[in-house]
């Protein structure tokens, strides 16, 4: 594969229509996904009849709205979370209500009936009921709200996902048994999905998170990329009315325990164990391992508050973890081969830095901003059985992750606005023993160990041999670094245009940086060609099949959507649309039989055909009229094609009690190929030798698409109570 320039007509064209798209959208109005709606009606309590002109306003907030002549009210992009509502009107009581919940993307319905003021300035408090079930649900999605969070005996987000039907947690997030890398992740609306792989590009904590949904079955039309479900996370905002903060402390070990097995691992008494029938994989690490209080740390800490009022606060939150892990092996062997002190050395070790943001910045009651970050840095030494008896020899993995957005929301109406976002998520990965490649610490002591070592005092013992046996000193030789960096715009629309409509619109580009470079280090030689002793590493050549490197490869990604949620008295609809563009902007070989641009193996690819015979015959088979890499670019490559669909998504919820609903949808999904997928073993380096290599990534891979349907009864579950008859019969 080969990264081509990008200045085709079609980038100018794309640029053209996002162009046209942002204009449009910014002339009229936002994002729904991250918010939900509160309607109503308001009545008079004693004649029941309705009262325009009343006031409801959302208490430390600037949202509100007023009852319309038929004394109703619509309030929309309200951030999910609990709220306090006002309502006033001269000549009634003013009523106040309070543990209103809002959800991601439901309606809340509050109906109010007033009551005539008898003494001035009188309040009625009412606490708002539980919704039992949500009628305006047309797929299966679970909400878990920051106060339900906070009860969970949990300490990360994997944790409260895990327990979430259909979703499990193991070697990644799957979603009613499809593959990791069919879940997209939003945070605040905005993708954080690592397009290298399909996972997350940071982590969260459960304490900045305000509010989780998970959706594991079809799905709107504003979501898109994704086959399985969607994981979508509201962050916290900081408060306006107060400060506060919070603190975590705590620390702990493992009650492991056993009996027997130390003198084998540490390397004696080899024989007695062996006729005993005890192999390695039997020997108890932790018979003599102590017990502590610090084999895992967590410290955690959030402070939020207003900077300056209410037009601008901040939340903020950090965490360290450490954890020394339970797997454990013992220092006998240096890397070098030489003795060790027999020490008990953890080899699952684990640490995390994360932290997040929030600065809110109320330019007017009209504009918002809000500038959000997320970022982690993880570190862990990966287990390996091999090196067991020299855990120093193990490799390092680094995972960092970063998101940025610059957010905008224009409340023109309570019932219209619009979101403009701006962001950047920069996922990297690396791995390897030591920082540099020259490093004088590496050796291939894994290919040609020492067959005795030397222990205190100069004695020396046998090394047991065979397969199957640990690691006498040696050094992992893998390196790997990757970096991804997408940059996206995304705007959103939504609008209740009439009492029973609300219309949603956005579109969302974006552009992937993708940078990678792996190989294992080989040995060296010297101006002879001879390999060095002792070993000195080096990098293999650019052309080989071990080493894997490509930068600038810059695939772009399109999507815009169109819904109308409808809600009648007795059903809700879901109706909307999408549409979704790819262009991996790469090249695949023109001839798929013979891939390899640096050692073709047709002989047509090798020499020049002189005589355009399509044949090289042997006369033609010469140094001089071999084809140079020059040669071979000229006509090896061919560009990817862009891929699209266009995506109809319906659903229907149809209540049959105050207690019941059954939905009903219907979608076609689409989602872009992971982009190691695109990449894998780079440059189609396929090797002379016979064998089975691969797999080789194709960057002209079609999307996946999916048709899914869904019906489903949803109800709350009530209570068993026994009949009268059953409890007589009982206490008889």
């Amino acid at each position: 594969m080969k990264i081509p320039e990008h200045n085709s007509p079609l980038k100018r064209i794309v640029l053209i229509l996002l162009f046209g798209v942002a204009i449009g959208i910014a002339d009229s109005s936002d994002a729904i996904a991250q918010t939900g709606k509160i309607a109503g009606k308001v009545t008079d309590a004693a004649t029941g009849e309705s009262i325009p002109g009343v006031n409801i306003v959302i208490e430390r907030t600037t949202q509100g709205a007023s009852t319309d002549a038929d004394g109703r009210f619509v309030i929309i992009g309200v951030r999910p979370g609990t709220y306090t509502i006002l309502v006033s009107f001269i000549g009634y009581a003013r009523q106040r209500v309070t543990e209103v919940r809002v959800n991601l993307d439901l309606t809340t319905t509050m109906d109010f009936e007033l009551t005539e003021e008898i003494i001035q300035g009188e309040e009625v408090i009412v606490v708002a009921k539980a919704v039992r079930v949500r009628k305006d649900v047309t797929s299966s999605d679970v909400r878990v709200d920051a106060e339900t969070i906070a009860r969970l005996p949990v300490t990360d987000l994997a944790q409260v996902l895990e327990i979430q039907a259909g979703v499990t947690v193991r070697n990644g997030i799957h979603i009613r048994g499809g593959r990791s890398s069919e879940v997209v992740y939003l945070i605040d609306g905005v993708p954080a999905t690592d397009s290298f792989d399909g996972s997350t590009t940071v982590r969260l904590e459960t304490a900045g998170v305000q509010e989780l949904q998970v959706i594991s079955g079809t799905y709107n039309a504003e979501f898109g990329n994704a086959m399985s479900g969607v994981i979508n996370i509201v962050t916290k905002e900081g408060r306006s009315d107060r400060w506060g903060a919070s603190a975590k402390l705590w620390t702990g070990g493992y009650m492991v325990g056993g009996s027997g097995g130390e003198d084998y691992l540490l390397g004696t008494n080899v024989a007695e164990f062996e006729e005993a029938g005890i192999q390695y994989r039997d020997v108890d690490a932790y018979s003599y391992l102590d017990h502590g209080v610090t084999d895992y740390q967590n410290v955690q800490g959030t402070v939020e508050g207003p900077l300056w009022g209410d037009r601008l606060t901040i939340f903020a939150l950090g965490r360290y973890f450490a954890n020394d892990g339970w797997l454990y092996g013992a220092d006998i062997f240096n890397i070098d081969g030489s003795a060790g002190d027999s020490t008990l050395v953890p080899m699952n070790t684990y640490e995390r830095l994360t932290w997040q943001g929030n600065i809110r910045f109320r330019a007017s009651n009209k504009i918002i901003l809000n500038l959000t970050g997320q970022g982690s840095n993880e570190e862990s030494r990966p287990y390996s059985l091999f090196r067991r008896w020299s855990p120093d020899g193990r490799t390092n993995d680094f995972s960092d992750g970063l998101n940025l957005k610059l957010k905008m929301t224009h409340l023109i109406s309570n019932t219209t606005f619009y979101t403009l976002n701006v962001a950047t998520v920069a996922p990297k990965n690396s791995s390897r023993l030591y920082s540099s490649v020259s490093d004088g610490r590496y050796n291939d002591f894994d290919i040609a160990p020492p067959d005795t070592v030397e222990f205190t005092e100069g004695e020396f013992i046998d090394v047991l041999t065979g397969f199957g046996r640990y690691a006498r000193g040696g050094t992992n030789l893998g390196r790997f670094k990757r970096k991804t960096r997408s940059y996206l715009v995304q705007g959103d629309l939504s609008s209740q245009v009439s009492r029973s409509h609300l219309l949603k619109t956005g579109f969302q580009f974006k552009v992937d940086n993708l940078e990678l470079e792996q190989f294992n280090l080989i040995p060296g030689l010297d101006e002879n060609g001879t390999q060095f002793d002792p070993f000195v590493p080096d990098i293999p050549i650019e052309s080989s099949s071990a080493f894997v490197s490509f930068d600038n490869f810059n695939p772009i990604t399109l999507s815009a959507y169109m819904q109308d949620k409808m809600e009648f008295e007795n059903f809700i609809v879901n109706a909307g649309i999408r549409f979704d563009y790819f262009d991996a902007r790469a090249q695949t070989p023109s001839d798929p039989s013979d891939p390899n641009i640096y050692n073709p193996q047709k002989k047509t690819n090798r020499y020049i055909d002189l005589n355009g015979d399509g044949v090289i015959t042997s006369d033609e088979e010469i140094p001089e009229n071999e084809l140079t890499m020059e040669d071979r670019e000229a006509y090896w490559w061919t560009s990817t094609t862009a891929k699209s669909q266009v995506s109809p998504r319906l659903g229907v919820a149809y209540p049959i009690s105050e207690e019941g609903v059954i939905h009903f949808s219907f979608g076609i999904f689409f989602q872009i190929p992971t982009n190691n997928l695109l990449s894998q073993n780079f440059g189609f380096k396929l090797p002379t030798n016979p064998g089975s290599f691969g797999p080789f990534g194709n960057p002209d891979l079609d999307a996946q698409r999916t048709n899914m349907y869904e019906m489903r009864p949803t109800a709350r579950r009530r209570p068993y109570r026994p009949r009268p008859d059953q409890i007589e019969a009982f206490e008889v």
